[in-house]
């Protein structure tokens, strides 16, 4: 890097980036910033920086390796400009008056985190969602969407396999990371265990293509890591007509969307989905097309996990678990089976509903999202106009509440926040 360079990213006023403890999911072991994208950030910005992370003894890398790379451990940041973090924290350790920055699950009026917007309404903290940051197109500048895809669709084909009985994949967390598993993919399974398996996968964004990096990534019809391959649907949804696709305007805007997916749901036997799906638009499919006698899916990998009734598929009533990954549904009851009374009835369609499925290779999947982070977003915390009070267009259109109110943008959240939804 020239001085100029130097000097131009040394000016303005200093910036503390604080990393938090993830507190409320005690497995979640990803990061928002490794300790190499640390060690460069210090290296960029100089004395301008300073990097605080939470010491806990889970994350992918260790209090030390942060440590070497230039940043300061502390029990708690306190008094850092921005806090990164992973998933919600639990509200009990949330810090009055701080700036947030992390995948809040509230812009979907998802239930499960109603008590943490409100906590942050209360607690006059600014929100901002890793989900909601894009450039001017629209389009997101972080994510972990792509190991989303592989891990998701890895553990469908576990479950298919544990379905079907062709075959017992291995658990990827059981592998060093994603190189070693591509290679156990070679050694242990043959194309010929999965001859009935017909996946159609959902999505075109990072997580739909994540998931057909592990079934084709050399494109349809070819084998893919795990030497599978399948059909695919784009997309998920489609406008007002038969001949209408997708245009940007679905993301601001997607009333008047329709699912286009039945065809394949009567000829696959496995779902993928990966779709951005937004509480105004049509389900991607109904619990009457469920219960349809030309349903064909047997297995639902869902990785967009939106929990029902809100939600593309009524098929997630929960999120699962690393550890117990997979549920029973039962379509003509809506409700789930009894692990003890689970069987491989057609009937009843199997549903792979992991919520930070990223976990399963953390440092693989910290390091995409941490060097996205660098690049993208980092700068926009470190422009002149931030510190103090102002706000970058990138994380004021990121903002979800602050000063203890709902920003315009996400006004629509009010009742949510009440409790009135």
């Amino acid at each position: 890097m020239s001085s100029t360079n130097t000097e131009a990213n040394n000016s303005g006023a200093p910036v503390t980036i604080g990393i938090i403890r993830e507190t409320l999911i005690p497995d979640e072991t990803r990061v928002p910033l490794t300790p190499a994208n640390c060690e460069e950030i210090l290296s960029l910005y100089g004395s301008r920086v300073t990097i605080l992370v939470e010491s806990c003894p889970f994350r992918c890398y260790s209090d030390k390796e942060y440590l070497a790379a230039g940043a300061k451990i502390v029990e708690k940041a306190v008094g850092a400009d921005f806090l990164l973090g992973v998933k919600p924290p639990a509200v009990d350790t949330l810090q009055p008056g701080a700036t947030y920055a992390l995948f809040s699950h509230t812009i979907k009026k998802q239930p499960h985190n109603r008590d943490l917007l409100r906590a942050v309404l209360d607690k006059g903290i600014r929100l901002m969602d890793w989900e909601c940051m894009r450039d001017a197109l629209g389009i997101r500048l972080v994510g972990f969407g792509r190991w989303a895809g592989i891990v998701g669709a890895h553990n469908t084909m576990m479950a298919w396999g544990r379905r079907s009985g062709c075959c017992q994949l291995f658990r990827l967390r059981e592998a060093q990371d994603w190189e070693a598993a591509k290679k156990r993919y070679a050694d242990e399974i043959k194309p010929e265990m999965m001859r009935d398996l017909r996946v159609v996968v959902t999505g075109d964004g990072r997580v739909g293509n994540g998931a057909c990096e592990l079934l084709e990534p050399a494109g349809p019809g070819a084998p893919g890591a795990a030497g599978l391959s399948g059909p695919r649907v784009a997309a998920g949804a489609r406008g007002h007509g038969p001949e209408a696709g997708w245009s940007v305007e679905f993301f601001s805007d997607p009333t008047g969307y329709h699912s286009v997916i039945w065809p394949f749901a009567t000829r696959a036997n496995v779902l993928i989905n990966g779709i951005f799906w937004d509480h105004r638009c049509a389900p991607l499919l109904t619990l009457e097309d469920m219960r349809r006698p030309d349903f064909g899916i047997q297995l639902v990998g869902d990785i967009t996990c939106d929990i029902a009734p809100v939600a593309s598929l009524p098929s997630t009533l929960r999120a699962t678990t690393v550890d117990d990954p997979i549920f029973t549904f039962d379509p003509s009851s809506g409700c789930e089976l009894p692990s003890d009374n689970r069987n491989i009835d057609k009937a009843y369609v199997d549903v792979m509903s992991v919520d930070n499925l990223p976990i399963e290779l953390p440092r693989d999947s910290s390091s995409t999202f941490g060097e996205l982070l660098l690049r993208r977003v980092v700068p926009e915390m470190l422009l002149p106009h931030v510190a103090p009070g102002g706000c970058s267009r990138v994380l004021q259109d990121a903002t979800i509440a602050e000063n203890g109110k709902l920003t315009s943008a996400y006004a629509y959240l009010q009742d949510y926040a009440d409790g009135e939804c």
